[in-house]
């Protein structure tokens, strides 16, 4: 299709809505401005245009089409059309192949160090690499390797703190009462500080993912070669959610007390990117003790009515902050030509209806109704394609 345009859509730019059509040749957004005529369009009326999310933290454990197509359409019904997915070495071929077929474009994060040695990198780079990923439990003799690596292919990196298997809890009265092993915030803060002093030193840009503290969204706030990210459920939730052992709300980063979640709610002009952390798991594997339960929350498929929602409906944040949170900033992070609504910009979007409701079941966030629900998706590849339904859990 040569020519398509989005006729009578509504824009959010610069703290205002404008009703105006957009034109789309070969992927890219070619011009916006009323009255443009096509033969090919779609009618957007009382629909506001938002760019397509880019979500850096989704876990994905099955490498299969299968799993893949489970996860591309639980993506397009939250307004996600990036992802970045952390894997061996050895699946590189693999998403490179996937992603000429898919409609959605994958990014893969490679894990740069393993069995104690550093991956050829720059071969990995000339096959298609987007980014680094990094662990606390790498050495500093590795790391400072690895980041020689970043700085000289202009790679991002993205650092975590890795929890060992008994560090399941956070810090705190509840986790003590309830006997289950937390994990130590001086440590974390002191391993996290390693990737920060690694960024500055070599001025190399890091991601520093799974925050769940409002001291490290600080000290990342205050390094120019740092970013932050914490996801949506840190900001929602607290660790009242895993009374009775409640596995659905197991999750890596561990949820945190009340007075820390209030506090990185409270820092949340300071954070950089959000995500949904979404992880793939078993029905069996979360039936389980506390203990045992794999960590983890499935939530892609309502991503953006749930962000739209709790951040923007509840004043938290405009929907322009919003949509820099979750695609500007990452597409800025991973020099992508997408993440806002521009002309020369690829088209990868959303249109939604941000008055209609829909109510979800969640294990986690129980019954409730969201704002938002997603009408179409436009991708480069594909075009657009509707989005008929929001399921529910």
């Amino acid at each position: 299709m040569d020519c398509f345009v989005i006729k009578n859509a509504t824009l959010y730019q610069n703290k205002s809505f404008l009703l105006t059509d957009l034109e789309i040749k070969k992927g890219r957004i070619t011009n916006i401005q009323s009255n443009l005529e096509s033969q090919n369009f779609y009618d957007a009326k009382n629909l506001t245009l938002i760019p397509a999310c880019i979500d850096l933290n989704i876990q994905q454990n099955q490498f299969s089409q299968a799993e893949f197509k489970k996860l591309e359409e639980k993506a397009m019904r939250g307004g996600v059309g990036t992802l970045s997915l952390k894997i061996q070495p050895s699946m590189i071929d693999f998403l490179n192949f996937y992603n000429t077929q898919s409609p959605l474009s994958f990014l893969p994060s490679v894990l740069p160090y393993e069995n104690h040695q550093i991956q050829e990198i720059s071969k990995l780079f000339h096959n298609g690499l987007k980014s680094l990923s990094l662990s606390s439990c790498m050495p500093n003799q590795a790391l400072e390797c690895i980041y020689h690596y970043a700085q000289m292919f202009s790679l991002p990196s993205f650092a975590s703190y890795t929890l060992s298997k008994n560090e399941i809890a956070y810090p705190s009265e509840m986790s003590y009462k309830m006997g289950l092993s937390s994990y130590s915030s001086i440590i974390q803060e002191v391993e996290l500080m390693r990737f920060i002093q690694f960024a500055q030193y070599f001025k190399a840009p890091t991601l520093l993912q799974g925050i769940n503290e409002e001291k490290i969204v600080q000290k990342v706030f205050e390094c120019p070669f740092t970013q932050s990210e914490v996801s949506i459920h840190h900001l929602l939730l607290n660790e009242e959610k895993i009374q009775n052992y409640n596995t659905w709300a197991k999750l890596n980063p561990p949820l945190c007390n009340l007075n820390a979640q209030e506090k990185l709610l409270s820092s949340i002009a300071k954070i950089d990117m959000l995500t949904s952390l979404h992880q793939e798991f078993s029905l069996a594997s979360k039936e389980q003790t506390f203990e045992d339960a794999s960590s983890g929350i499935d939530c892609l498929e309502f991503y953006f009515p749930m962000l739209y929602t709790h951040l923007v409906k509840t004043n938290l944040l405009s929907l322009e902050e919003l949509i820099y949170k979750t695609s500007f900033a990452q597409s800025k992070l991973m020099q992508l030509n997408e993440g806002e609504i521009r002309i020369g910009r690829d088209a990868h979007f959303f249109l939604v209806d941000l008055e209609e409701s829909f109510p979800i079941s969640h294990p986690l966030y129980g019954e409730q109704t969201l704002f938002g629900k997603i009408k179409a998706f436009y991708s480069k590849k594909i075009g657009l394609q509707r989005i008929d339904e929001c399921k529910t859990f």
